[in-house]
């Protein structure tokens, strides 16, 4: 099952081309609100974050968005990658 999250975590993303990092769940322009998962993770309850903003391992943001991330795709900060 996936975590719950809200805007404002602080996620690590783990990616194939880019390896791991850190992005903070941002507020986005349709309100605050997740969408269903549009994955087959398994987990009815997963939501998808319209917009993350990469941060820093100091939790400074980077500039660089991150869009439509599942909360099956993320994991805590310090997790090892997949």
């Amino acid at each position: 099952m996936s975590v719950r999250r809200r805007i404002g975590d602080v996620v690590q993303l783990d990616e194939e081309d880019d390896g791991p990092y850190l992005a903070k769940i941002a507020e986005h322009g349709r309100g605050t609100a997740p969408d269903d998962c549009m994955r087959v993770c398994g987990d009815p309850d997963c939501k998808e974050w319209p917009v993350l903003a990469e941060v820093d391992a100091a939790g400074k943001l980077t500039g660089v968005r991150v869009f439509h991330v599942a909360e099956c795709q993320m994991a805590e900060p310090g997790s090892k990658a997949k």
